[in-house]
């Protein structure tokens, strides 16, 4: 990237280049450029490398990540949930990634809703609290009550923080680019590919509108599950920057002691969040991303269960989830075979997969549980150990199929600590046949059928076309074709030897049908030594063809050796 000399995001990479050297990851600077970042270092920021002593690499990384900022922290948390990429300390260290900063004053709050409701706090709400409930680097939340005296909470983007963020996501791609092309982790972890990924997300996060959008889905389809809920959303005071949604408030789902105050059934309750997280996941294909316990509230009154904070969602095909339900059953059934085959179906190979070395790392690890019961095995759990063996292997999954898995291990962790004895592998199953009888219900087969229809006419519409262009190519000599068949050498050389004798054979009747002519001619009719000549090439023709008779004798003789023995 060059960037302009003059603008901020030339200081701006100035700044992360000083950073990275700080925390020694000076190999992810372009080496002509780590004097100017040492000296921007020193004598701009009036920075000294940080105190790295004696710390690992992870724990530098999170440092280093915390003081870069905003987009840097959200791409260490988003990196957290990639057991599938990162070693288990990285991963470990990275999730403790904080990205709380102080709130920025209310001026600016009330500028902002000016600027994109069309009027001030005062005007649209019946009550709007200055104080904020929470502030985080994106942007805080403020209490307030609808002049229908119905309580909201509202969202408010921190200003000016889009172009920070779009700038960092330029340095991240410019550091992406480095690490793919100095270090083996960033060339097999595809780290371009990575950061495009997290540059789209970020991104959706920023617009408000998603998240509305995100509720919304949500809450339809978690509609027909008792006591689950999805805070509504207000559109008519909702923008790109400002999202206002129904108050929930409740007890954190990790708060035994404040659950067992409030008469709450733990186990009722573990039963109603693991099934509502396998149905996002294996039945719909739209999933909460971070079940964190701050992000699943339980009315203490109702015990009713609320979904909070959907900026970060996942997303599952048809296909996927379909192969995800059988992963789990063949999990399940400690089919390493069935496990490896969905793998090397659903996955994408980054080099030689060595098959049986795979099947056994996975048989070890469902055989962990070989004498354990149904009822207590950590299921979730086996699927993501299973899932960073498939990883090392050399077999990138899908990014939403990872997310799906971390979130569902994560609800698991919190179901089993709200009931020990959960029966998490039946709920699964039912998950699993719900998704199943979905499949084959009589309206999604006929839509099935028409797309596969419609499909078919349009390959058969556009057949001749493509079949038209594809002779045009050939006669032209602009496709090749290349035939690699088994044997094929030997059958060439097989042909080829057939050939020359025939080429033999013929010279040789030749010479023979000549000698025998040049024998009749009489010495007085031409020069004297023509018979001479026809005798001797009468000979050698014969003893050439006793030659090539001897060579093909010899040759079936050996083929029917052959034939015998097999």
């Amino acid at each position: 990237m060059r960037a302009n000399k003059r603008g901020p995001a030339f200081r701006r990479w100035r700044e992360v280049q000083a950073v990275l050297l700080r925390y020694g990851f000076e190999s992810l600077i372009e080496k002509d450029r780590i004097r100017t970042a040492r000296q921007w270092l020193e004598k701009e920021l009036h920075l000294r490398p940080a105190d790295i002593e004696g710390r690992s690499a992870p724990e530098r990384a999170r440092l280093m990540l915390e003081e870069l900022g905003v987009s840097y922290v959200k791409l260490g948390q988003i990196m957290a949930s990639r057991s599938d990429l990162l070693p288990a300390e990285w991963v470990s260290e990275l999730s403790r990634l904080q990205d709380d900063v102080a709130p920025f004053p209310y001026e600016q709050v009330r500028q902002i809703i000016v600027d994109e409701l069309g009027a001030p706090p005062e005007e649209l709400f019946a009550r709007f609290e200055e104080q904020p409930l929470a502030a985080a680097s994106i942007g805080q939340v403020h209490r307030a009550l609808l002049p229908a005296r119905r309580p909201v909470v509202v969202k408010i983007q921190r200003p000016g923080i889009e172009p920070q963020i779009r700038a960092d996501l330029e340095m991240l791609r410019r550091v992406a680019r480095l690490a793919e092309a100095r270090t083996a982790w960033g060339r097999e972890s595809d780290a371009v590919s990575i950061a495009e990924e997290f540059a789209r997300s970020l991104l959706d996060e920023l617009d408000y509108i998603n998240e509305g959008r995100n509720a919304e889905r949500l809450r339809h389809n978690l509609a027909a599950l008792p006591q689950v809920h999805v805070p509504a959303i207000y559109w008519e005071l909702t923008t790109s920057r400002v999202l206002t949604m129904e108050r929930v408030s409740g007890i954190r789902i990790d708060d035994l002691e404040a659950l067992d105050q409030a008469g709450i059934d733990r186990a009722t309750l573990a039963d109603r969040f693991i099934r509502s997280m396998f149905q996002q996941s294996l039945v719909d294909g739209f999933f909460h991303a971070d079940p964190h316990p701050g992000n699943v509230l339980v009315n203490p009154e109702t015990g009713d269960l609320t979904y909070i904070d959907l900026g970060m969602m996942g997303t599952l095909m048809e296909e996927q989830r379909e192969l995800l339900g059988d992963m789990l059953v063949a999990a399940v059934q400690r089919d390493s075979r069935e496990v490896v085959r969905i793998a090397l179906e659903i996955g994408t190979s980054t080099g030689e997969v060595q098959e049986p070395a795979l099947r056994r790392d996975v048989d070890r690890l469902l055989n962990r549980y070989l004498t354990t019961g149904l009822a207590d095995i950590a299921l979730t759990s086996t699927l993501g150990d299973v899932m960073d063996a498939i990883s090392k292997a050399g077999i990138r999954l899908p990014s939403d199929l990872t997310l799906a898995s971390k979130a569902m291990v994560q609800a698991e962790a919190i179901a089993r600590k709200l009931d020990p004895e959960l029966k998490v592998v039946e709920i699964a199953e039912a998950a699993i046949e719900q998704a199943a009888a979905h499949r084959f219900e009589a309206r999604t087969v006929m839509t099935q059928l028409s797309r596969d229809a419609r499909d078919a006419v349009r390959l058969a519409r556009s057949l001749p076309r493509v079949m038209d262009r594809l002779l045009h190519q050939i006669e032209s000599g602009a496709v090749q074709v290349h035939l690699d068949a088994p044997g094929w050498k030997d059958q060439v050389r097989h042909l080829s030897t057939i050939a020359n004798r025939l080429t033999a054979g013929l010279v040789v009747i030749g010479m023979a049908v000549g000698s025998a002519i040049a024998m009749g001619v009489s010495p007085q009719e031409s020069w004297s030594f023509i018979p001479v000549l026809g005798a001797l090439g009468f000979s050698l023709s014969t003893a050439l063809g006793g030659v090539l008779v001897w060579s093909v004798l010899r040759d079936m003789w050996r083929t029917g050796r052959q034939r015998d023995g097999g």
